[in-house]
């Protein structure tokens, strides 16, 4: 009974977590290519340019907790209020800071045009320590409550972007719309939390912060990695080609990584459950490992063969002839999508066995590959050398790096990869 209990939390709070990524692709996508039609490459590629900063700083304000969190709250429920105000404190204080390095950065190197954006965009760091309530729902098995609180704010701010386009405005209140749109979604998590009568008092531990930080910082580190060896192509394309060639390169990689959200929604659900899983039963523990693995190898054979074969048709058809090129792009950095889920996978794996410095072992790997690759590939091929290089250094991070960090992970997706089930 309780297994099926389980089961039955486990799929309810997929779907719920299912419908609000579908919800945002679509809405996403077509907001997002009439941005690209109505800007046009070379704006594109200037917005696209410092989307990928933002990201990076979005995680170095995220200070590697998240999945911490959810353990944490997963395993001791009764210290909730701790749990949440320590980390919410710790994402606070890095959240302020990363705005400042974020304009002080786009201000000595960018120039007063890509400051001004970089500075209306990361607004949406000062309000991201909202998201500790998210992890507090996830952990609850309650994703219901953050994804409608979440949807809404989403649906207000496409509105706003298509507002935009119709009346012709220019790239800055773009770059606004980035910003507000943390700026909603924390406004409509709060409503959200206190709408459901959990009157927690949130008090702030000094040791628990210490204890967090010390456990966090590998996993933050190994956060900047990932987003420096997946966004180091843009910020490399801009500088080494021109705006025009982002663009196009953004178009592809657009919908390349959007892929990914089915097992980043398994992640998310079954975080929890595998951690009682492991508390019950190791046996049980490790069969489950097994099997997302396996399941992470079948979705990711599944996105990226359809994709490879009508990635000229799709780019055409969304972004008009102008973008073709993109095409290319597109059907060699879908492969991304199939090493993604090995490093999901193992991610799981790594955050219940605290292998945080694995973690950042892998990570540095594929951040040298992607650089090195980058810089050799893109000069002689453009775009497309950016794509390849991106395909290598996913390999490399999520697979590769096993055969010496973790050959017993390294084995099992092998098995995962080529549909061999392991026992």
């Amino acid at each position: 009974m309780q297994i099926s209990a389980n089961i039955k939390s486990f799929i309810s709070n997929s779907a719920w977590l299912l419908f609000d990524k579908f919800y945002r692709i679509g809405l996403g996508m077509l907001v997002s290519v009439w941005i690209a039609r109505y800007l046009g490459p070379a704006s594109f590629g200037e917005l696209a340019y410092v989307i990928s900063a933002l990201i990076f700083f979005q995680t170095l304000s995220r200070a590697g907790l998240d999945g911490i969190v959810v353990r944490e709250l997963s395993l001791n429920p009764k210290n909730s209020e701790e749990i949440i105000g320590s980390a919410f404190f710790i994402k606070l204080i890095s959240g302020g800071l990363s705005y400042l390095l974020a304009v002080s950065l786009f201000y000595c190197f960018e120039g007063p045009n890509l400051t001004l954006l970089i500075a209306l965009a990361g607004i949406t760091l000062f309000f991201q320590s909202m998201d500790i309530l998210e992890l507090w729902f996830q952990s609850q098995s309650l994703n219901k409550k953050s994804v409608v609180a979440k949807l809404i704010a989403y649906s207000i701010v496409n509105i706003g972007r298509i507002f935009l386009i119709i009346t012709e405005q220019d790239i800055i209140y773009f770059a606004l719309f980035v910003g507000l749109e943390m700026v909603f979604a924390a406004l409509a998590l709060i409503i959200m939390y206190y709408q459901n009568n959990t009157f927690l008092s949130w008090t702030v531990s000094k040791k628990l912060t210490v204890k967090l930080l010390r456990e966090s910082w590998p996993y933050l580190l190994s956060g900047l990695s990932v987003v420096l060896y997946m966004r180091v192509d843009q910020l490399l394309i801009k500088n080494l080609t021109s705006p025009e060639s982002l663009g196009f390169y953004a178009a592809g990689v657009a919908i390349s990584s959007q892929l990914s959200f089915i097992p980043v929604i398994i992640q998310k659900t079954i975080t929890p459950f595998i951690t009682r899983k492991k508390a019950e039963s190791e046996q049980q523990y490790q069969q489950w490992i097994k099997k997302l693995f396996f399941g992470y190898a079948v979705f990711g054979w599944l996105i990226c063969i359809p994709f490879y074969f009508f990635a000229e048709y799709l780019i055409v058809f969304l972004y008009g002839e102008v973008y073709r090129s993109s095409s290319e792009v597109l059907s060699i950095h879908v492969f991304t999508n199939l090493f993604i889920n090995m490093g999901i996978a193992q991610t799981i794996w790594m955050v219940l066995e605290g292998k945080g410095k694995l973690a950042l072992a892998k990570t540095l790997v594929g951040l040298c590959v992607c650089i090195i690759c980058n810089l050799i590939l893109i000069p002689r091929y453009g775009i497309v050398g950016a794509a390849i290089s991106a395909v290598l250094a996913q390999a490399s991070q999520a697979v590769l790096s096993n055969i010496i960090l973790a050959p017993n992970i390294f084995l099992l997706q092998v098995k995962s990869l080529i549909f061999i089930k392991a026992k």
